[in-house]
């Protein structure tokens, strides 16, 4: 590790102050989208048209918002989200609908599909 201190004396003394001017970020309104941001929802709200269930709504914004963050950082974000959209979009679909099949619904679902077996008398506590 290195020991030598170096004073440097100049205009950086703790007495001297520097007037900063901070440049303005230009105002962005709220409404205005990029050509990209318009891409992105033109084909979240497509791929919404055509699906029946609205469970599965929450499964299609998460694939539009996986795949433009992976295409972000790339310089051809309007090339690829198309694609990478739809990709992630059949894998979310196909896996909403095999855990709302593998999901029990509601609370007694397993007793009453047990007393189904069994027929309507069945009781689980003797």
């Amino acid at each position: 590790m290195k020991t030598d201190i170096l004073n440097v004396n100049g205009p950086f003394e703790s007495g001297n102050r520097f007037g900063v001017i901070m440049a303005e970020a230009p105002f962005r309104h709220g409404t205005e989208q990029t050509t990209f941001e318009r891409l992105k929802s033109r084909l979240v709200q497509s791929r919404l048209d055509r699906i029946a269930t609205p469970a599965l709504v929450a499964a299609i914004h998460r694939a539009a918002n996986a795949a433009s963050a992976e295409v972000g950082s790339t310089g051809f974000s309007e090339l690829f989200f198309p694609e990478l959209f739809e990709e992630k979009a059949k894998l979310e679909l196909a896996s909403s609908s095999a855990q709302e099949l593998s999901e029990p619904r509601g609370r007694n679902s397993s007793i009453s599909l047990v007393a189904n077996l069994h027929g309507d008398d069945y009781c689980p506590v003797p």
